[in-house]
């Protein structure tokens, strides 16, 4: 029975990709898989890929937010982000 439970789980796409193009609540946030590459929308519109994440906050980490500085991560709550589908989705977990 158990193995069984184990297939069928093994074909049932990641948690994360349940979210993608919804703007996400707390309750999504800790339930996502975070993983790199990812990309998410910001509230204004544009798309950054996601630095980081601090769990214990709720917040993403967006790079690029500041166009003066490209590499800096500008820390935004989760409620204002919507998770992007990211351009290599074979990339593995980090």
């Amino acid at each position: 029975m158990r193995q069984r439970q184990k297939q069928e789980r093994r074909g049932r796409p990641g948690r994360c990709t349940q979210w993608l193009g919804i703007i996400m609540t707390i309750e999504q946030f800790n339930s996502t898989r975070w993983t790199f590459g990812m990309k998410a929308k910001y509230s204004d519109g544009e798309i950054y890929p996601v630095a980081s994440c601090d769990f214990g906050e709720k917040l993403v980490g967006l790079k690029g937010v500041v166009q003066s500085e490209p590499d800096e991560v500008s820390w935004v709550r989760c409620e204002n982000v919507t998770l992007m589908p990211s351009d290599d989705s074979a990339t593995p977990g980090v």
